[in-house]
C-alpha cells in the first residue's frame, strides 16, 4: 500500500559555512515499511548570510543525489537506467535554499529552511512511471538545532 510517512532531515556542520545533510522519510534506516520514498543526500554551502540580534538567515547551495523508490528500500543506490523490475533509481541533483535560525538558549535554536531544487533521475520514468528523468523539488523544514 501506498502510505505517506513523515518527511525529516538530519543535517551536520563539520565547519561554519559547509554541511552534509540527509532528507527523506527514514526508509531502510528508520523502517522497513513499503512505503514510496524521495530522499536526497547532498553537501551545502552558504553562499551569503547574514545576522542580526537571536537571528540569522543563509541563502545556501547544494549539489549531491536523489533517490526515487516506489517500495520498501534495497540496500545501495542505482545510479543510471533501470530495468522493469526495479523498484528505486537515484541521479545527481542541484539546490538552492534559504535557512533562517533563531538562537533562543546558549547553542540551541529553532530552525527553518526553505529549498528548491532539480535532478536528474535517469530510471524515475521506469521505477517511478513518471513522464521525465528530470525531477523539481521543493521542500519546506522546520526543526530544532543543537
Amino acid at each position: 500500500t501506498d502510505r505517506v510517512l513523515p518527511y525529516v532531515c538530519g543535517e551536520i556542520m563539520p565547519m561554519r559555512r559547509l554541511s552534509i545533510e540527509g532528507c527523506g522519510n527514514g526508509s531502510g534506516i528508520l523502517h522497513q515499511s513499503d512505503a514510496p520514498d524521495m530522499a536526497h543526500f547532498r553537501l551545502r554551502g552558504v553562499v551569503t548570510s547574514q545576522s542580526s540580534g537571536r537571528t540569522d538567515r543563509s541563502v545556501i547551495a547544494g549539489i549531491g543525489f536523489m533517490e526515487v523508490q516506489r517500495t520498501a528500500d534495497r540496500p545501495g543506490f542505482r545510479f543510471g537506467e533501470a530495468q522493469s523490475e526495479a523498484v528505486e533509481a537515484a541521479g545527481p541533483e542541484v539546490s538552492l535554499g534559504v535557512k533562517g535560525r533563531y538562537w533562543f538558549a546558549g547553542r540551541g535554536y529553532l530552525t527553518a529552511d526553505a529549498v528548491v531544487g532539480v535532478g536528474h533521475v535517469s530510471g524515475a520514468p521506469t521505477v517511478m512511471g513518471w513522464d521525465s528523468p528530470v525531477i523539481p523539488f521543493a521542500s519546506l523544514t522546520v526543526g530544532v538545532g543543537l
